[in-house]
């Protein structure tokens, strides 16, 4: 799931997150890990070129609670991914305040929850679809 940012934020305090919101997205993060080495910035596995394909955005008022929303991934029609937003790392509220610590937050950002368990391979002609629920998903052919 990926978070869009409303409004321009710095220092967020969690119990203030929402406010910050502006609205959601499907988004898979995509890593090659063929670059993942100990010398080789993280960087280079994140930032190819088609390493975070986006889905139309979807309105804050459509997902009013952001910490319940499951979260699913397909490989060519089989499901290798499920879990829900209440199961991540960090709480959107978290993530979101961590991050404004660090990195200015600007109106239209993207801000990733990151995946639920299941990630794997993927080769050339695979479909990828994956979703938020049933609200939204976005389906492609990995090139």
């Amino acid at each position: 799931m990926g978070i869009i940012i409303g409004e321009t934020a710095v220092d967020i305090r969690i119990e203030e997150h929402m406010k910050y919101i502006g609205g959601y997205v499907v988004a898979l993060d995509m890593t090659d890990m063929s670059q993942v080495k100990p010398s080789t910035p993280w960087l280079f596995a994140k930032s190819f070129d088609t390493s975070c394909p986006v889905g139309t955005f979807i309105p804050k008022s459509e997902i009013p609670n952001p910490m319940d929303v499951d979260l699913w991934l397909k490989v060519n029609g089989k499901t290798v991914q499920e879990g829900n937003t209440r199961d991540m790392f960090y709480n959107i509220g978290e993530l979101m305040s961590i991050t404004s610590k660090v990195v200015t937050l600007e109106r239209g950002d993207l801000l990733l929850t990151g995946t639920p368990p299941g990630n794997g391979p993927v080769k050339s002609g695979d479909v990828l679809e994956g979703g938020l629920a049933n609200i939204a998903s976005i389906t492609f052919e990995v090139e």
